[in-house]
């Protein structure tokens, strides 16, 4: 064995502890990581609809595990949800959203609020209306925007989604 062997290790160890005493402490809260924290997915009625017919277009956001994401009317505080549609003036109703559930939210010092969310998964329906001088395809493009939060990780991101619908006319 080698002279220089114990002072190699002692190196070695010494260097290996380096990083971990170099890390900052963490403060405050980060970023949601950029994973897909709820996912748009659109089902249509029809694939084709004759000029000034309405086409039912359905949709499920799914909120990953430990997410809540606020609902269109949440209450104070919250981004609420939005769903929109373009080209503008398809919509031949008001949007129908699954109900939410009352979610208790810790606001810090101990206090909490009750917020209007989906857990795992929000449902909506709409009904389009295809143009009456509409030929060949008609392409809807929705999109939905909001907030989703995790009491687990204190973390909360945007949503920002946008799918499109295309059906023969």
């Amino acid at each position: 064995m080698s002279k220089w062997f114990p002072m190699i290790v002692l190196a070695v160890l010494l260097v290996a502890n380096v990083p971990a005493l170099a890390q900052p402490e963490p403060t405050g809260l980060s970023l949601a990581p950029q994973e897909a924290l709820a996912t748009l997915t659109l089902e249509s009625s029809l694939l084709a609809a004759p000029a000034g017919e309405e086409v039912l277009i359905s949709g499920r956001i799914d909120v990953a595990p430990t997410w809540v994401l606020y609902s269109p009317a949440p209450g104070d505080g919250p981004i609420p949800l939005v769903l929109t549609i373009a080209p503008e003036g398809l919509l031949a109703g008001e949007v129908k959203w699954s109900p939410p559930q009352p979610h208790v939210t810790p606001v810090g010092d101990g206090k909490t609020e009750i917020y209007q969310v989906y857990e795992d998964q929000a449902r909506f329906e709409i009904s389009l209306r295809v143009p009456d001088d509409a030929e060949g395809t008609v392409t809807v493009t929705i999109h939905i925007s909001g907030q989703v939060c995790s009491d687990e990780t204190l973390q909360c991101a945007q949503v920002d989604e946008t799918r499109l619908v295309t059906f023969r006319v």
